[in-house]
């Protein structure tokens, strides 16, 4: 059974299915641009996630030489 979609009234680029009064939008461009945007924020997060790493890291790496230091000094 195919869904029967009708226009909305001074709603371009929106359609609604009869049956189950579902709103659905015909804004492909609109799609394409919300997952591009959503592709380059999931980027983006990764790309801080990693960098937040290497800062936890290089502290880590900080601690052990002034642990080291500190340790052959007392020598």
């Amino acid at each position: 059974m195919r869904p029967e979609l009708v226009k909305i009234e001074n709603e371009p680029g929106y359609l609604k299915d009869k049956s189950t009064q579902a709103i659905i939008s015909t804004d492909t461009v609109g799609l394409e641009a919300y997952r591009a945007k959503r592709k380059r924020d999931i980027e983006n997060q990764a790309k801080l996630d990693e960098i937040n790493n290497i800062k936890q890291d290089v502290a880590e790496i900080k601690d052990l030489l002034r642990q080291l230091l500190g340790s052959k000094g007392q020598l």
